[in-house]
């Protein structure tokens, strides 16, 4: 491994691929919030008395219970939502930690619906009135501190997407 795979956030020694990833979680952002709203939204519509079984129907053999099956749907959706909602809270929680450069930085460059992201590094930069170097420090900490919120330091363990490749490391 070249050390050009290999960046300096903070203290720690971390590879590229490692924040490329976390950018690329961070991306999904959105989709998880608007995720958790159609989970939440069709949860609440999942009837719970099962309807009257009409004469001559019963295709399949055996015994059928509609109750027991929107009771399994509605256990499905609970833990989807319970993940999406930990997942999101995570992240929101990360974000009020980070200093208002970083949380601005990710915001527009990850959190904004696509439609709404205007900024290159450059343009952030500039926006914010730091240099680019500055801005790029402040993207790469605030991602390396949202992927450790997420995922612990495993991340940094070499064990959170690939464990068998070494992610990062101490000087």
């Amino acid at each position: 491994m070249s050390s050009s795979d290999r960046i300096r956030v903070g203290e720690y020694l971390v590879e590229r691929q490692v924040l490329d990833e976390i950018a690329q979680e961070l991306r999904q952002y959105q989709h998880r919030r608007r995720r958790y709203e159609y989970l939440r939204l069709r949860y609440q519509q999942v009837p719970l008395e099962s309807p009257m079984p009409s004469e001559g129907a019963g295709r399949n053999p055996g015994p059928s219970n509609p109750t027991l099956r929107a009771v399994e749907r509605m256990e499905s959706i609970q833990q989807e939502m319970a993940e999406l909602a930990a997942w999101i809270t995570t992240v929101d929680r990360a974000l009020e930690d980070l200093s208002e450069i970083q949380r601005e930085i990710l915001r527009h460059l990850y959190l904004l619906p696509r439609s709404a992201r205007e900024y290159t590094m450059i343009g952030l930069a500039r926006r914010l009135a730091v240099s680019e170097r500055e801005a790029y420090r402040a993207r790469n900490e605030g991602l390396l501190y949202i992927g450790l919120a997420l995922h612990g330091e495993a991340i940094l363990a070499g064990s959170w997407q690939n464990p068998g490749r070494i992610v990062a490391g101490h000087p």
